[in-house]
């Protein structure tokens, strides 16, 4: 495929399902009320999946190029959009973007610049929650605006954990490097930090 091709385009009320795209500009790219499941992408320039809204569960995403923009990602995701049990790993810019309201959860995020974040304007809604966040170069969570719900996720390695606006609600930040395990450790809404 050449780069400035999509692997796969599809309109509203799609649904994709254990697809492997390798290159393409975009691996997936699908409507509002899609559903994408069980999904390998690897060698995208761009992003590998975006999602005007709907649901992408259980895809995996290696190896986005292009960090030439802020708001790409390993799926970028558009309001109304839940994100769950995903594994996204070596993206240039964030693992997921996220543009309006939605929920990332049970994700694993590794070696991305930035695990997740929010747009830079947005007034979205995001419920952030038990995800594993590991070695970003610039910040594990990115939330400069919008108001959402960031509790029971683990970071590790990150360059800056959590990066966050003042109407970010913020489950406890806690700190693992020492031992024994501080008692906040077992808060289920803590965010565990080594």
């Amino acid at each position: 495929m050449t780069s400035g091709e999509a692997g796969l385009q599809l309109s509203e009320n799609a649904r994709v399902e254990n697809c492997i795209v390798d290159g393409g500009n975009t691996g997936i790219m699908v409507g509002s009320n899609s559903v994408v499941t069980g999904c390998v992408l690897t060698n995208q320039p761009s992003t590998g999946i975006n999602i005007s809204g709907g649901r992408v569960e259980g895809c995996s995403i290696y190896t986005t190029k292009n960090a030439n923009s802020f708001n790409n990602g390993g799926i970028n995701a558009g309001t109304g959009t839940a994100v769950r049990d995903c594994t996204i790993r070596g993206v240039v810019s964030a693992g997921v973007y996220i543009s309006g309201d939605g929920s990332i959860e049970r994700c694993s995020f590794s070696q991305c610049v930035r695990g997740i974040a929010s747009g830079q304007f947005s007034s979205g809604r995001v419920r952030i929650e038990g995800n594993d966040i590991s070695e970003c170069t610039v910040v594990g969570i990115d939330l400069p605006s919008g108001k959402h719900l960031v509790i029971g996720n683990r970071l590790r390695g990150n360059a800056v954990h959590i990066n966050a606006n003042a109407a970010v609600i913020l489950g406890e930040v806690v700190n693992c490097t020492g031992s024994p395990l501080p008692v906040a450790a077992s808060n289920p809404t803590a965010n565990l930090t080594w």
